[in-house]
């Protein structure tokens, strides 16, 4: 590969993003992509932070694998709820409800049982596709999960 991007928002729970490539390649980036020139730099905290979350990843891979476990456990518990869930390999399982006010009234319902799970709803998404996002994490236990699908069960 001659470029290689990563999101550092959402797995690392960092933020912004990182590009590796040959010298050229970055040079020409830093000079010309209109995105990266407007934006600000992260502050050195951030970057500390990012570079010991790629550390992380990298020393302990079975969180790697932990998280796989846990987004696949819950996408097949939900399937088995019958909810109307997105495809996808991904850690943030969308949770499709159809309505903003069923998306906002089962993440109430959800919080006020210890379970945080975001509303998503227009402008973020298009009317009629709002949603909860559930993000899972390699720290989740199984006991976690099924009292969120317990509580999901209870609702719907």
């Amino acid at each position: 590969m001659d470029i290689i991007s990563a999101p550092l928002g959402k797995g690392p729970a960092c933020g912004g993003a990182i590009v590796a490539a040959d010298q050229v390649v970055i040079d020409y980036l830093i000079n010309k992509a209109r995105s990266f020139i407007f934006t600000t730099a992260p502050s050195p905290v951030m970057a500390a932070v990012s570079i010991a979350a790629l550390e992380l990843i990298v020393s302990e891979p079975q969180r790697r694998t932990d998280l796989k476990k846990n987004t696949e456990y819950l996408s097949k518990e939900f399937a088995k709820i019958g909810l109307n869930v997105l495809p996808g390999a991904t850690h943030i399982i969308p949770v499709i409800l159809g309505s903003v006010e069923k998306a906002v009234t089962t993440s109430k319902k959800l919080l006020e049982n210890g379970y945080f799970c975001s509303a998503i709803r227009p402008p973020t998404v298009p009317a009629g596709t709002e949603r909860l996002r559930i993000s899972v994490q390699c720290e989740h236990t199984q006991k976690h999960l099924a009292g969120l699908c317990a509580v999901l069960k209870n609702i719907f």
